[in-house]
């Protein structure tokens, strides 16, 4: 059951909230028959904003999209809407993102608006104190995981530096010589971290990246055109583990 508050003023309550942007997605046509359909999301989400006193201000949908990254047409679409006194509403986490590495840049575009953010069946909210505080800890652990796959990939790596090992293409940020020995390529990992910054810190779209990244002239492993799915795999946590499993070449 929703929960009920007082309403408060907005221009004294950072977290005051009179307006709900709706976001539903399905990824398939089978969960329509599971109850998670699109219909079913917005009625849900409805009830909720209601029940907190919030009218309806939009609703977005993503029809047979994945959870997979955040560069979504509608979801973008209702982050762009996001102002303060606005918050967004999903029936589920895993309805705005299955990924762990998605979450800061999803909460930095949220926050960026001065906006709010709640899933209904999880109860989470970020206009009470205890969803601000859940937010922190999910954001926590993010930043936990990514570190600790960081670590694995740096030493599976340097592992395979040290050994002289090449298998298959080598990710962007690394060359090998005539030998077979890998070496970094500074200008490159500079544009594996230029992707990362612009997601991380600025919460451009993956298309953006592509767009911002062509136009600063910085080129692709194998010098084709940015897309949205090149720049994925840079922003994987385990990118730099994307050596291929074939026998040297």
């Amino acid at each position: 059951m929703p929960r009920t508050r007082t309403r408060t003023n907005p221009s004294s309550d950072p977290h005051a909230v009179t307006e709900a942007v709706i976001y539903t997605r399905v990824s398939t046509s089978e969960q329509v028959d599971s109850g998670l359909g699109l219909e079913a999301q917005e009625s849900r989400c409805r009830a909720y904003a209601e029940a907190n006193g919030w009218t309806v201000a939009g609703v977005f949908s993503d029809a047979g999209v994945s959870a997979s990254g955040i560069d979504r047409p509608a979801l973008n679409a209702a982050l762009q809407t996001l102002t303060r006194g606005r918050i967004l509403v999903g029936l589920k986490l895993d309805r705005l993102t299955r990924n762990v590495s998605d979450l800061t840049p999803l909460v930095q575009r949220i926050e960026d608006a001065g906006a709010e953010w709640a899933t209904v069946a999880e109860k989470f909210d970020t206009t009470f104190a205890t969803g601000r505080l859940m937010l922190r800890l999910m954001l926590e652990i993010s930043q936990w995981e990514r570190e600790v796959i960081g670590e694995r990939t740096s030493a599976a790596l340097q592992e395979k530096k040290r050994r002289g090992e090449r298998r298959g293409t080598l990710p962007l940020g690394f060359d090998v010589d005539e030998h077979g020995q890998i070496h970094d390529n500074r200008e490159e990992q500079a544009t594996v971290a230029r992707a990362r910054e612009l997601r991380e810190k600025e919460g451009l779209t993956l298309r953006q990246i592509a767009e911002v990244l062509t136009r600063e002239g910085r080129q692709t492993k194998r010098g084709g055109k940015w897309g949205p799915e090149t720049v994925n795999l840079l922003l994987k946590p385990r990118y730099l583990e994307t050596i291929a499993e074939s026998p040297n070449r």
